[in-house]
């Protein structure tokens, strides 16, 4: 999360991944992208953030790995959150 720092940006509160899952309606097939948020742990400890997706089979709301020594693709989305100022 540093360079997005650098720019002005933060991470997301994680409510902000079932809000945007709820308000995104006119979101593409196929798209999907996470939320930068701190991580939460499921039932095994594992740290999870969440990914909003749009496919065939309807609208996700997803837990996708949030395990900090990942490294994403140059295609992967993210959101940010960024001060009103």
């Amino acid at each position: 999360y540093d360079a997005p720092r650098a720019k002005g940006l933060s991470v997301c509160p994680a409510e902000v991944g079932p809000q945007v899952r709820l308000q995104y309606l006119d979101q593409p097939n196929g798209e999907w992208f996470l939320i930068a948020m701190e991580p939460i742990p499921d039932s095994d400890g594992n740290p999870g953030v969440f990914s909003v997706e749009l496919d065939g089979g309807g609208r996700w709301l997803r837990s996708g790995d949030g395990l900090a020594e990942n490294v994403w693709g140059g295609d992967g989305r993210w959101v940010f959150c960024r001060s009103k100022k």
